[in-house]
């Protein structure tokens, strides 16, 4: 469930984080509540309100993942721990070589590691060449997206699990940015914690689960190329 706003008078740009870039481009977004969302992502990816951290291009490209995760049918919940799952690894890739990523760049870093995160989160997922179809076509071949998937693995260390308290911070920051009723997202958060519950009790298959999704993104492309900002140094 996800509340519509019917008017661009009811979301304040002015004071909304990167409303000044998102105003323009409001016609892209799924709903309303994805203006909000993307507003706090990109806060929790510490990156700047300015177009000097992220562009145009990069704000219409992450709209069009939001779009297409809704069409995919994911769920309010399904959607915020993706993306508090893709924040914090964002902020890992930034460390590595953020003094090499562009403002059209990062886009494409952040739409990957949404990517990443859906696959590690989800249980049903959509495989790399569908997202490279919908998403990535028009910035680069399947090989390439596969190439970047790897190595921001890599930089990663492989490791997609995140500490209970940093992500539950960021999953009920970015639900309440949603504007969903407070009834609606008590409801969810009910449900995030006790799938989080569940998921903590369970044997950890991370070292398995990594080995069979790189299996895949090789068989699918090879390892060639890759964001120029991941592309391992010579």
């Amino acid at each position: 469930m996800w509340l519509r706003k019917s008017s661009d008078g009811n979301i304040p740009w002015d004071k909304l984080p990167f409303g000044r870039q998102l105003q323009p481009l409001q016609s892209r977004a799924h709903c309303a509540a994805d203006v909000y969302l993307l507003s706090r992502f990109l806060e929790l990816a510490s990156l700047y309100d300015t177009p000097s951290d992220i562009d145009d291009e990069s704000i219409k490209l992450l709209l069009r993942v939001l779009r297409f995760l809704h069409l995919c049918d994911y769920s309010a919940v399904d959607i915020c721990s993706i993306l508090a799952h893709a924040s914090v690894y964002f902020g890992h890739v930034y460390e590595v070589c953020g003094a090499q990523m562009d403002a059209d760049e990062v886009g494409n870093v952040l739409a990957t590691l949404i990517f990443i995160a859906h696959c590690y989160v989800q249980d049903e997922t959509c495989p790399v060449h569908v997202w490279h179809k919908h998403i990535f076509r028009d910035y680069c071949p399947l090989n390439t997206l596969n190439a970047a998937v790897v190595r921001l693995l890599q930089i990663r260390g492989y490791v997609l699990r995140l500490d209970d308290e940093a992500l539950d911070e960021r999953f009920n920051a970015l639900l309440q940015a949603t504007q969903l009723p407070e009834s609606v997202r008590a409801a969810v958060a009910e449900t995030a914690n006790t799938e989080a519950m569940i998921s903590a009790e369970a044997p950890s298959s991370e070292a398995g689960w990594t080995q069979g999704f790189l299996s895949e993104i090789e068989f699918l492309g090879g390892k060639t190329g890759a964001w120029p900002c991941t592309a391992r140094p010579a």
